[in-house]
């Protein structure tokens, strides 16, 4: 779902309600997709596998970066995966602490608040472009479709 029409329904409608737009992995690419083209939530079983496309100077490419993905609440211990250039895979992160209730679902996108950071190793970035992919995961089942494991987006920065 883009953000701007996630924005006027996402505190009194269901994410599947068919007045917002499809909710769609898609690849985001810094420096050219609008905000509204980045989704609010990720679910496992709805959006999986967001791409993000981003360029990197040699310089920048030859030292470890830190990604990191904030997020406002999740539900069945859905937390944040990333892939970097189809090589080099993150290790699962702990949960966060979060509701243990329906919280996207039913228009609460407000919970805990948590960062998880990532350090991608200098050896997995390249000179020029780059591709992440961000994937939904958890050590739970969840409920299947809009109910499975899933976060809140907050914030996504590389330093």
């Amino acid at each position: 779902m883009d953000a701007a029409g996630a924005a006027s329904l996402i505190t009194f409608a269901h994410p599947s309600d068919s007045r917002a737009a499809a909710w769609t992995a898609g690849t985001y690419v810094i420096g050219s997709s609008t905000a509204s083209a980045w989704p609010a939530y990720q679910f496992k079983e709805i959006n999986q596998g967001l791409l993000v496309s981003f360029t990197l100077t040699a310089t920048q490419a030859a030292t470890d970066r830190t990604l990191r993905i904030g997020i406002t609440t999740a539900k069945a211990n859905g937390r944040p995966q990333i892939t970097v250039n189809n090589t080099w895979t993150s290790a699962l992160p702990a949960a966060a602490p979060e509701p243990s209730t329906r919280t996207l679902t039913v228009g609460n996108y407000r919970g805990n608040n948590h960062t998880y950071e990532y350090v991608i190793p200098a050896a997995q970035l390249l000179t020029g472009t780059n591709t992440l992919r961000i994937g939904a995961a958890s050590g739970s089942a969840g409920g299947g479709g809009y109910l499975s494991p899933s976060y809140g987006f907050d914030a996504l920065d590389l330093l």
